[in-house]
């Protein structure tokens, strides 16, 4: 009798255990899942994945998808680790010269309008060695209602900003200082490029950009807008990922913690280091690629 007793005791403090157990791992999973460790993470992306991003100032819809076509404006490279859940991203400047399978030496932000997505994707994994596994083309839209949805973000703004350029319906103005940008502003921040560098700082900035959004996106009072998230994604981007994939990437990312993306600039240079063309260094992205990649 005693030794039933001790252990139906002991079967009610495993039992006790275990709900503790599912209580923290709920909350941590909700409220701080960066805290979560990898091996106990679910709802997230479980396969390396390679994804090319190329931002554009395309029109969608959910009839025709594109409405209007030109220049990749911005090019990024996103590697997914499974393992240890983290993101490494590489800037890839517009102006960098390559070779265009078909077309010889020329700008890469020219391949999509000389082939579309397949030649832009033949183009990037080419020169990086990497085989694209799926492709994401978003417009200034998704940015500017991303932003607003999660309530404007907080970043450094580096100089100030004034530009205007009707022809691209550019109205540029932000000041100098740490401040909270609306989906407008931000918009104007990663646009920028008037200044040394031109190209290569604004790549810099949407970096800065990126990891504050991100950042933003992985409090966990933004996992109630995720519906909204899902609408706002089909009405501005285009994307072989599925629906699933989707959810599992967003999932993955908002358990990401300060230290989980890591940003790089695709290795070159510029004549005499001033504004410009991008000339790449291939034995330099190719150590980059084999480290980090």
């Amino acid at each position: 009798m005693i030794k039933r007793r001790k252990k139906t005791d002991f079967l009610r403090f495993l039992a006790l255990l275990f709900v503790l157990f599912g209580m923290v791992h709920f909350y941590l999973y909700f409220f701080t899942p960066r805290l979560i460790s990898p091996l106990f993470r679910f709802g997230v992306l479980e396969k390396e994945y390679n994804i090319l991003i190329l931002g554009t100032d395309f029109n969608f819809d959910l009839e025709s998808h594109r409405r209007s076509a030109g220049r990749t404006d911005s090019i990024l490279f996103l590697h997914y680790k499974p393992w240890s859940q983290k993101f490494h991203l590489l800037s890839i400047p517009r102006d960098s010269y390559v070779n265009i399978p078909g077309y010889g030496l020329q700008k890469i932000n020219s391949a999509y309008v000389l082939g579309q997505i397949n030649l832009i994707k033949e183009t990037v994994e080419k020169l990086l060695s990497k085989k694209i596994d799926r492709y994401v083309i978003l417009n200034t839209g998704l940015l500017v209602k991303t932003v607003d949805l999660v309530g404007g973000i907080n970043l450094y703004v580096d100089r100030d900003m004034n530009y205007i350029d009707n022809a691209q319906k550019l109205n540029i103005n932000l000041k100098q200082g740490y401040q909270h940008l609306n989906g407008t502003q931000a918009h104007q921040f990663i646009r920028f490029r008037h200044d040394a560098m031109g190209d290569i700082t604004r790549v810099e900035r949407q970096q800065v950009f990126f990891k504050a959004l991100l950042a933003k996106l992985a409090n966990p009072f933004q996992v109630v807008k995720a519906p909204m998230m899902l609408k706002i994604m089909r009405e501005n981007l285009e994307t072989d990922l599925s629906l699933r994939e989707t959810v599992l990437l967003l999932n993955s990312a908002r358990m990401m913690g300060r230290d989980d993306l890591k940003s790089f600039l695709l290795p070159g240079n510029t004549i005499d280091n001033g504004p410009g063309n991008w000339f790449i260094n291939q034995p330099e992205i190719n150590k980059l690629m084999l480290e980090s990649f």
